[in-house]
């Protein structure tokens, strides 16, 4: 049984809760969709941390500058096309636009996994 808040008066207040099962399989309860979604990013990170770090390096265009070029300078190739399609402008004009329950478990995805 894991709690996934950082503070444990938190924890207690937001009831949150995450069983795995003996497959690694993450079970999150709580008493809210934003509660559980925090869940979900903790567990996430908990089992991928490092793919959905490559990710993040990925989509920053900063993936040739923390893994190297890559075979066939692909990290390259792939940090020039999220610059030149702008692709970090882009997601924040996009999350501005959200309505304030999709920024909610936004964000309640991102302090999970943080």
């Amino acid at each position: 049984m894991n709690t996934y808040s950082t503070n444990p008066l938190e924890a207690a207040q937001d009831k949150g809760e995450i069983l795995w099962d003996e497959f690694g399989i993450p079970h999150i309860y709580g008493p809210d969709l934003p509660t559980v979604i925090r869940g979900y990013g903790y567990a996430q990170m908990e089992n991928h941390a490092e793919l959905i770090l490559q990710n993040i390096a990925l989509a920053r265009a900063r993936a040739a500058e923390y893994f190297g070029p890559g075979p066939n300078n692909q990290n390259v190739a792939n940090d020039e096309q999220v610059i030149i399609y702008g692709i970090p402008q882009r997601s924040n004009e996009w999350l501005g636009q959200s309505d304030p329950l999709q920024r909610k478990l936004i964000e309640g995805f991102v302090a999970g996994a943080n």
